[in-house]
């Protein structure tokens, strides 16, 4: 069964949030701006303001490349983190939740080396800097660094 993306109707009430019924007699130009608002609540311009603010940014472009260094951190520390623990403690048959454990201890350094290189290949260094500092800090670890 096709369906014509120009009748699928994403909103419905402004109380339902997803709905994906098919419509008929819809205009296209309605169906897109409700997609349109779904992008708003997803991504609202305060929630940028405030992280803008909360992490001293002067430009949108350097939110934007902060938030794909977060995301090619997470995924890149995700994708080791198994063969990591593999090859740490060897094939092993252990509880899955202490198997969880030992990955979030493990891959806790790692991930934040892989920021600061992330940071220093995309130009953000002294913001991740500053992150890994404040996040080390509070952990007890910031006897590491001087003040």
């Amino acid at each position: 069964m096709l369906i014509n993306l120009d009748t699928v109707s994403l909103f419905r009430e402004p109380t339902t949030l997803f709905d994906l019924s098919i419509t008929e007699t819809e205009p296209a130009e309605r169906t897109f701006s409700r997609i349109e608002n779904i992008f708003s609540l997803l991504f609202h311009a305060s929630t940028y303001r405030k992280l803008k603010d909360k992490w001293e940014i002067k430009s949108n472009f350097q939110l934007i490349i902060i938030l794909i260094v977060f995301a090619i951190t997470g995924s890149t520390s995700a994708a080791i983190s198994g063969p990591t623990i593999d090859f740490l403690f060897g094939e092993i048959e252990m509880n899955g939740f202490l198997k969880f454990i030992l990955q979030l201890v493990v891959i806790m350094p790692i991930y934040q080396v892989l920021l600061l290189f992330f940071g220093l290949v995309f130009f953000q260094f002294n913001f991740f800097f500053k992150f890994v500092k404040k996040f080390l800090k509070l952990f007890g670890l910031g006897f590491l660094f001087r003040d």
